[in-house]
């Protein structure tokens, strides 16, 4: 059959709802949570290749496209789980397996049987199984306008993230690259969260990624950088949804900005998008002069990321010491006062560790040392060490 995005969502919603009823028969089965985490994964795994990948580039789907597409979905999952460490899930990969093969048959027992009963109409509306009537009637995309706008905005969102892939490239194994922070202050207060781990807020976008870093003990920089990079692209793709692709200069300086944005208030953008291309509204369309500037202004702010990647940014390269750092102050339970003859490693520490700055050495708890003075300090006396980086503790001197 065809589907249209809505139908797609909204079919796979239905089928995860079986799948759900599988997930608690096997936890209260087995004694044991891993199946509703497993659960959870595959949904948002599955949603996500919704929105971002079937809809744009399939347009009738055999059967046995769909068998091909769950192996695939199974092998994309089971990869994301043991990349880089094992997710704590505590599952075998033949327990996985027998839960994935019971909860994706319920889920073809939804679709080929109870929704044809339910909704006899459901595959001729293309998946669709609740219809609102909002904004004005439109034509559906043929599927090679809708492939050529998912290979603009893949295009444009590798240009326009290429100088963070080169950020991450150039990083190498000594040093991690933090990202490239044109509203500084915004990020890096995002940061503190980040690096709260388990302790993160959950008001705060930043802070539930680093509780999902946390939970698979994946970098927090990965996890961030991935994030902001995914909402990119789907930002992009809601606003080809609202024909921006008829814009040819709005469309990258809005790719910026969102570069620009913590990835708190550029999903909260990308979902707006997204809305407003549900709910079929139209974009005004513009001159070709107001076209040319914006493309201008968005070339011109593509070539200050590259300036602040190699001359700008003090802080898109850390060592490793430096983030092991920042970690370990985000994760202690009072927020600890840190002075540091070096004002990098105490300007780090407050940014990204969310620690309070001293101006003197006697109003400090921790000092933060390198190099010889790390290695000179009495081992009684150090809470944290890493390499020839060092955090004594003034309390125990």
């Amino acid at each position: 059959m065809c589907f249209t995005l809505a139908g797609r969502l909204q079919t796979r919603l239905a089928a995860l709802g079986a799948a759900l009823w599988v997930a608690w028969l096997f936890a209260l089965l087995y004694n044991t949570p891993a199946y509703l985490v497993l659960f959870v994964v595959m949904a948002a795994f599955t949603l996500l290749l919704d929105l971002a990948v079937y809809s744009w580039l399939i347009g009738f789907q055999p059967r046995w496209l769909t068998l091909l597409l769950a192996l695939g979905e199974f092998l994309a999952i089971k990869w994301v789980l043991e990349w880089p460490y094992p997710l704590e899930i505590r599952l075998r990969t033949r327990q996985a397996l027998a839960f994935y093969l019971v909860a994706w048959v319920a889920g073809w027992l939804v679709m080929h049987v109870l929704l044809p009963l339910l909704a006899p109409r459901w595959q001729e509306r293309g998946g669709v199984l609740l219809v609102w009537r909002w904004g004005p009637r439109t034509v559906p995309e043929r599927i090679e306008t809708r492939r050529g706008s998912y290979l603009r905005a893949v295009i444009l969102t590798l240009i326009i993230a290429m100088p963070w892939l080169i950020g991450g490239a150039l990083a190498g194994e000594e040093r991690l690259f933090s990202g490239i922070l044109i509203f500084s202050g915004w990020h890096l207060r995002e940061y503190g969260a980040l690096f709260a781990g388990e302790h993160g807020p959950l008001t705060s976008f930043a802070g539930v990624l680093g509780r999902v870093a946390a939970t698979g003990w994946w970098s927090p920089f990965t996890v961030y950088k991935v994030a902001h990079l995914l909402g990119l692209a789907l930002a992009l793709l809601g606003l080809e949804r609202l024909r921006w692709n008829s814009a040819p200069g709005y469309l990258p300086l809005a790719a910026l900005v969102l570069v620009g944005l913590p990835p708190s208030a550029s999903r909260s953008v990308a979902a707006a998008v997204w809305i407003a291309g549900m709910l079929r509204i139209r974009v005004p369309s513009v001159g070709r002069r107001r076209h040319g500037l914006a493309l201008s202004v968005a070339l011109c702010a593509w070539l200050f990321l590259w300036a602040q990647l190699f001359w700008f940014a003090p802080y898109a390269f850390l060592s490793q010491g430096e983030a092991q750092l920042s970690f370990w102050l985000a994760q202690q339970q009072t927020q600890p006062t840190i002075w540091s003859a070096e004002i990098r490693l105490q300007q780090i520490a407050a940014s990204f560790g969310d620690a309070r700055p001293s101006d003197t050495v006697k109003g400090a708890s921790l000092v933060l040392t390198r190099g010889e003075d790390c290695v000179a300090a009495a081992d009684a006396a150090v809470v944290f060490r890493h390499g020839r980086l060092c955090a004594v503790s003034e309390g125990l001197r």
